[in-house]
């Protein structure tokens, strides 16, 4: 349910979590792709970098709705910071990542930033009014498909461009750049919660 002031369409508040949530996903394709041919490159075996890929989503999984239960109590916001830093700290062990558990462990740091998108969406519900709220669901929902578009056809050619390290410190970059959006963001506040704003 809405919690967003009635009466009101979609604000900047919102579109600075579009932009928010669109660049941390994009870092996240990048450190997909980035993985696989940066594994690729060193000669590791496609079960390798499987088990590397599936890792990501496996520490992601279990911690969805720990997060969505945690967003209630101590701020979407400050959530969303902690899950594009993880994304940022798993990109910059990615860069640097040689052996096989240096790749297995920044793949399950990057599963945490997963969770920006589970609580990204009860966010736009604090934003967005209740008449306004199916197309803000729905422009939220887009975004991730439109990350991937720009992430994975992006990637190529700024590795091929830029080299590999470089191309995954500009995705620590947007990681970290979507944390500076989130600051300026305030959320109308809830019955029983006077944290989001100071998140």
């Amino acid at each position: 349910t809405s919690t967003g002031q009635d009466g009101r369409g979609l604000e900047l508040a919102f579109f600075l979590l579009l932009l928010a949530v669109l660049i941390g996903a994009i870092a996240g394709f990048v450190g997909l792709m980035g993985r696989s041919l940066a594994m690729t490159e060193l000669g590791y075996p496609a079960a390798a970098i499987s088990i590397a890929f599936a890792l990501t989503f496996a520490v992601s999984l279990p911690l969805r709705p720990l997060i969505g239960w945690l967003s209630d109590r101590v701020g979407r916001k400050r959530l969303m910071a902690v899950c594009y830093t993880a994304g940022a700290l798993g990109l910059l062990g990615l860069a640097v990542s040689e052996s096989l558990w240096q790749f297995l462990l920044s793949a399950a740091i990057m599963g945490i930033s997963y969770g920006a998108e589970a609580v990204g969406s009860a966010l736009v519900t604090d934003l967005v009014p209740a008449p306004s709220l199916g197309l803000g669901m729905s422009l939220y929902g887009a975004t991730a498909f439109a990350a991937g578009i720009l992430g994975f056809a992006g990637t190529g050619h700024a590795i091929q461009g830029l080299g590999m390290t470089t191309t995954l410190i500009l995705a620590v970059s947007l990681q970290l750049a979507a944390v500076v959006l989130l600051i300026p963001i305030r959320v109308p506040r809830r019955q029983g919660s006077a944290l989001e704003n100071g998140a």
